[in-house]
């Protein structure tokens, strides 16, 4: 996929990495949209511009910071040539300790650390308030946990996946494991 193309075409990271996502946000703000259309019809949740904005933007955030999340995940295993289970153990320690399952203050105090840590739980915050409070303004204290995980995922992200691939690069890891 994205290393692949890193490695044969003279394309920039920032157009690979543009090429490959923008897509998947399109396709996921369309199954939001089905999503909020069928609990309306379905649950009788109401459909609303502040619900549905906070509920979008709630998405964008969500989704960047698992981009973010993702490229750091992938610079570790660029950078250790090995460890793609990385990616299910930070799926499903996201989802017991995000609130997926249950709200975080149910979990033990000890975990709450790393609870406010991941953006899933942010992001549910937000929408089970939109969900019980509908219609009512949200407070944007909501917002700024989300954000600023947002922000520091995706930074953190982008910089390390720069790094791991120039390293990687430089010492021929790349080369040597594509051509095995």
């Amino acid at each position: 996929g994205i290393i692949h193309w890193l490695l044969i075409t003279p394309t920039n990271f920032g157009e690979i990495f543009a090429a490959n996502i923008i897509w998947k946000f399109f396709l996921g703000i369309i199954d939001l949209m089905a999503i909020i259309f069928f609990a309306n019809i379905l649950i009788g949740t109401p459909i609303k511009p502040f619900f549905q904005g906070s509920i979008f933007c709630t998405y964008i955030l969500m989704s960047t910071a698992c981009i973010g999340m993702g490229m750091i995940l992938e610079s570790v295993i660029l950078l250790l040539r090995k460890g793609s289970f990385l990616c299910i153990a930070t799926y499903q320690l996201s989802i017991v300790f995000g609130g997926v399952y249950f709200p975080t203050y149910l979990l033990p105090k000890f975990t709450s650390f790393i609870s406010q840590l991941l953006p899933i739980t942010h992001a549910l915050k937000i929408i089970r308030y939109a969900l019980t409070h509908a219609g009512e303004p949200q407070p944007l204290l909501l917002f700024f946990p989300l954000l600023l995980t947002t922000f520091i995922y995706f930074g953190v992200g982008f910089f390390a996946l720069q790094k791991s691939l120039a390293y990687t690069q430089r010492n021929g890891f790349l080369l040597k494991d594509f051509n095995e």
